[in-house]
């Protein structure tokens, strides 16, 4: 045997190698289009740990805002809202609801829309406690507020208020001037 017939025997058995791997590489065990996406019964799983954590933020949150309402009635937003926070799964009595909304006139008709909703749902008076403002537990993205003794007091800087810094800085230690490295 020449050389010649070696590389060509060489090559044969190497591109016979290649087309094996190929063909064995694309072997598909199911034709059907879609078979490649979870069963509706794995999509419900995960639709129902959406669902959990979806009532589980509404229920921390526990804040009904002006936008929740329509005049003085509870609107569309406002129902889902508390609706999410009722099947949250964890006990909590009383459900404490905070109305971050103005003290107006409007102010008295909001609270009873509110618990008649709540009534209509199950929930008895006795479960059931209305707080004015913001829920003071609830998290925010924005800094917090200095309060009397706080390191923010001592220290003498004030925090960025919502439509600006109070004092010409960030409002966050630690970061440096305009045209610095913490920018």
């Amino acid at each position: 045997m020449n050389i010649n017939t070696k590389i060509r025997v060489a090559l044969s058995l190497m591109t016979g190698v290649a087309i094996v791997a190929l063909a064995a590489g694309c072997n598909h065990e199911s034709s059907e289009p879609g078979s490649g996406f979870h069963s509706d019964e794995q999509a419900w799983d995960i639709n129902q740990i959406e669902d959990a954590q979806t009532a589980r933020a509404a229920r921390q949150d526990a804040t009904l805002r002006d936008y929740h309402f329509s005049a003085d009635q509870l609107n569309s937003l406002g129902q889902e809202r508390l609706d999410l926070m009722l099947h949250d799964g964890g006990v909590y009595t009383p459900l404490v609801i905070y109305l971050d909304v103005p003290s107006d006139d409007q102010i008295a008709r909001r609270r009873q829309s509110v618990a008649m909703f709540l009534k209509d749902r199950g929930v008895r008076d006795d479960q059931i406690k209305l707080e004015m403002g913001a829920n003071p537990k609830s998290i925010s993205s924005v800094e917090p507020l200095a309060l009397p003794g706080d390191e923010q007091s001592k220290n003498g800087t004030t925090p960025a208020s919502p439509a600006g810094p109070a004092n010409g800085t960030s409002g966050q230690q630690g970061m440096s001037q305009p045209g610095g490295m913490g920018h």
